[in-house]
């Protein structure tokens, strides 16, 4: 979904100028640094690192773009009362973009350059970032590495005690 809204955002800061593009830009940034933080990559890893996820990246935005060509060309052909032999396969291409996850496919190299451990902590930071994009978004909170004003990191337990103990 937050690639959704990155792509549609970098789509249309082509169509709407250099705010939306200043938009785009703020959002990278933001994630290369969280992700710089949440990673703890030393520079010789940084050095591997990067190429190999900014290729993933462009291969999600590509997917992410055949995704919505096809997912029109399923809905313009539902719209159109297209027979189900004709709808058949446009569905199957809609999902088959759906179900791809360019990072995913790119695990095996993360790994080479990073270790598991890193890796798995990318695919973490990665649902993090986009969770906290949706919630600031649809105004239910904070972007990444921001918390709401009096909001402490620290949860209480189900007995209302914070996980030190204390009251």
């Amino acid at each position: 979904m937050l690639l959704a809204a990155m792509v549609a955002m970098g789509a249309s800061a082509q169509d709407r100028g250099p705010g939306r593009q200043k938009g785009m830009e703020r959002l990278q940034a933001e994630k290369v640094a969280f992700l710089t933080s949440e990673l703890d990559l030393s520079p010789a890893e940084a050095q591997v690192f990067w190429p190999v996820y900014n290729e993933a990246e462009k291969q999600m935005r590509e997917s992410f773009t055949e995704g919505m060509k096809a997912f029109k060309a399923l809905k313009d052909a539902l719209e159109a009362g297209k027979a189900d032999a004709e709808i058949a396969p446009l569905l199957s291409e809609w999902l088959a973009t759906r179900e791809k996850n360019a990072l995913a496919e790119h695990r095996d190299d993360f790994i080479k350059v990073i270790g598991a451990a890193k890796t798995a902590k990318l695919f973490v930071a990665e649902e993090e970032f986009r969770n906290r994009q949706i919630r600031r978004l649809s105004g239910m909170g904070p972007g990444p590495g921001q918390n709401r004003p009096g909001q402490n990191r620290q949860r209480p337990d189900r007995q209302g005690k914070d996980r030190t103990g204390s009251d």
